[in-house]
């Protein structure tokens, strides 16, 4: 009888012991699965990125929008517009950097952030003490020659900004109200 109970409880760890080896490795495969789930995700999403990601030309074009509106800003002395353009431009530099830090093997990331640091940071102390407007145009030409500077840099020295001679968009009023 003593025997008999034995090998029960011997057919019982055993029993017990297939099963957690089949539980484990079913853990197992399921780990392995997502992580390979994992990877897919990723890489699905670091190609929609990639996808929906604005070039760098379109970058371009947009400072160029709030660079015209600065200068319109500026020499009207709306300094609030011009504060808020001047930081929409300082975004998309800051997109520029972290999206395209290179462009024709130049490191266009060290450029932008030197104009950020210097070009821009000069520009937000003249909004920030409402001019006057001499010091103002002389800053924003500063701007120009560093933009200027990184288009040669970069190859393209036919691109040339300037101060605008019309409005980007005749709907806005630039005017201080």
């Amino acid at each position: 009888m003593k025997a008999r109970y034995f090998i029960l409880a011997i057919a019982a760890i055993l029993l017990i012991s297939v099963e957690f080896v089949i539980e484990m490795s079913e853990i197992t495969r399921l780990r392995e699965q997502h992580l390979a789930d994992t990877k897919a995700i990723v890489a699905l999403v670091d190609s929609l990125h990639d996808a929906v990601k604005p070039g760098l030309g379109e970058y371009m074009n947009n400072i160029q929008v709030h660079h015209a509106k600065l200068w319109f800003a500026g020499t009207y002395g709306n300094w609030d517009l011009a504060k808020y353009e001047l930081g929409e431009i300082d975004e998309l530099m800051g997109n520029v950097i972290n999206e395209y830090p290179t462009h024709n093997g130049i490191a266009i990331a060290n450029i932008m952030k030197a104009v950020r640091g210097t070009q821009l940071a000069e520009l937000d102390t003249v909004i920030m003490e409402k001019g006057p407007a001499d010091r103002f145009n002389k800053s924003f030409n500063e701007l120009d020659a560093g933009c200027n500077g990184c288009h040669g840099a970069t190859g393209h020295i036919f691109i040339k900004v300037q101060p605008p001679t019309a409005p980007p968009a005749t709907n806005q009023v630039y005017m201080p109200q």
